[in-house]
Protein backbone atom coordinates (compact mmCIF):
# COMPACT_ATOMS: atom_id res chain seq x y z
CA UNK A 1 0.00 0.00 0.00
CA UNK A 2 2.90 2.59 0.97
CA UNK A 3 4.41 1.44 -2.61
CA UNK A 4 1.38 2.62 -4.80
CA UNK A 5 0.91 6.24 -2.21
CA UNK A 6 4.47 6.87 -2.92
CA UNK A 7 4.14 6.42 -6.69
CA UNK A 8 1.09 8.42 -6.63
CA UNK A 9 2.92 11.12 -4.99
CA UNK A 10 5.78 10.69 -7.64
CA UNK A 11 3.53 10.92 -10.49
CA UNK A 12 1.48 13.80 -9.14
CA UNK A 13 4.52 15.96 -8.64
CA UNK A 14 5.96 15.44 -12.19
CA UNK A 15 2.66 16.51 -13.77
CA UNK A 16 2.66 19.70 -11.37
CA UNK A 17 5.81 20.82 -12.43
CA UNK A 18 5.63 19.81 -16.20
CA UNK A 19 2.15 21.96 -15.92
CA UNK A 20 4.21 25.04 -13.64
CA UNK A 21 7.27 24.66 -16.35
CA UNK A 22 4.75 24.68 -19.70
CA UNK A 23 2.53 27.92 -18.02
CA UNK A 24 5.61 29.95 -18.28
CA UNK A 25 5.63 29.89 -21.88
CA UNK A 26 1.88 30.43 -22.88
CA UNK A 27 0.97 34.03 -23.49
CA UNK A 28 -2.40 35.38 -24.52
CA UNK A 29 -1.28 38.37 -25.95
CA UNK A 30 1.89 38.81 -28.87
CA UNK A 31 5.23 40.75 -27.68
CA UNK A 32 4.57 44.72 -27.55
CA UNK A 33 6.27 46.80 -30.75
CA UNK A 34 6.22 50.25 -29.93
CA UNK A 35 7.15 51.74 -33.77
CA UNK A 36 3.50 51.88 -34.80
CA UNK A 37 0.23 51.79 -32.80
CA UNK A 38 -1.52 48.44 -33.07
CA UNK A 39 -4.79 47.72 -33.27
CA UNK A 40 -6.12 46.03 -29.67
CA UNK A 41 -6.03 42.36 -29.40
CA UNK A 42 -8.39 40.32 -27.70
CA UNK A 43 -7.68 37.53 -24.93
CA UNK A 44 -9.20 34.47 -26.20
CA UNK A 45 -11.13 32.88 -23.00
CA UNK A 46 -13.29 30.93 -24.93
CA UNK A 47 -11.69 27.74 -24.58
CA UNK A 48 -10.58 27.23 -21.23
CA UNK A 49 -13.19 29.22 -19.51
CA UNK A 50 -15.79 26.95 -20.93
CA UNK A 51 -13.80 24.14 -20.11
CA UNK A 52 -13.68 25.28 -16.36
CA UNK A 53 -17.24 26.01 -16.07
CA UNK A 54 -18.38 22.57 -17.54
CA UNK A 55 -16.26 20.49 -14.93
CA UNK A 56 -17.48 22.68 -12.63
CA UNK A 57 -21.26 22.37 -13.16
CA UNK A 58 -20.34 18.64 -13.49
CA UNK A 59 -19.03 18.64 -9.84
CA UNK A 60 -21.40 20.46 -8.64
CA UNK A 61 -23.94 18.22 -9.90
CA UNK A 62 -22.40 15.10 -8.73
CA UNK A 63 -22.02 16.31 -4.88
CA UNK A 64 -25.73 17.10 -5.04
CA UNK A 65 -26.46 14.42 -6.05
CA UNK A 66 -24.40 12.49 -3.39
CA UNK A 67 -25.97 14.72 -0.90
CA UNK A 68 -29.62 13.47 -1.89
CA UNK A 69 -28.35 9.78 -1.79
Amino acid sequence: MQRIIGRMAIVRATIMIVLLIAATNVQAQGPDTFDEPSPAQDVPLDGGVSLLLAGTAAYGIKKLQQKKS
